[in-house]
């Protein structure tokens, strides 16, 4: 079985900068806008949708190489020894079926939706900081913003 990735989190560190990642100081997401100039919780949710649908089509896109690749040049005899299916065709087990089994997954989806409802909350209905000053607090790893961070 295959697998691939993404994390949400991420997604939102995307959001946060117009698809452009701080730790690695490389645009990996896609551009989305300047999330200051969001008005609505919605126009940031629907960034923050597109920069995970973005995230899991790349996924999707690399994972489906990665199985051609691998079934063409890096055969798995011993699996393909124990497997009833590669028994019975001869075939190895890295081969990509119609009805293969990769799988996708979402990494820290409570902390995603946590990070959503605290932007909701606190910048678009409690109005209590501005995204722009969410923006300075992540950037600066919350240093001189620990009540903020509270």
């Amino acid at each position: 079985p295959h697998a691939a990735i993404v994390g949400g989190v991420k997604t939102i560190t995307f959001v946060m900068n117009d698809g452009f990642d701080p730790m690695s100081g490389m645009q990996l997401g896609i551009k989305t806008g300047d999330c200051t100039k969001f008005e609505t919780f919605e126009e940031f949710y629907d960034a923050w949708y597109k920069q995970m649908k973005a995230g899991f089509d790349f996924a999707t896109t690399l994972e489906h190489k990665n199985r051609h690749v691998e079934a063409n040049y890096f055969p798995k005899p011993m699996a393909s020894a124990i497997f009833e299916r590669c028994i019975e065709t001869g075939e190895n087990v890295a081969k990509p079926l119609e009805r293969s089994s990769p799988w996708f997954t979402l990494f820290a989806f409570s902390e995603t939706g946590d990070c959503l409802a605290a932007v909701k909350k606190l910048i678009y209905d409690d109005k209590k900081y501005t995204m722009g000053e969410l923006k300075e607090a992540l950037l600066a790893n919350w240093e001189g913003c620990e009540d903020m961070r509270q």
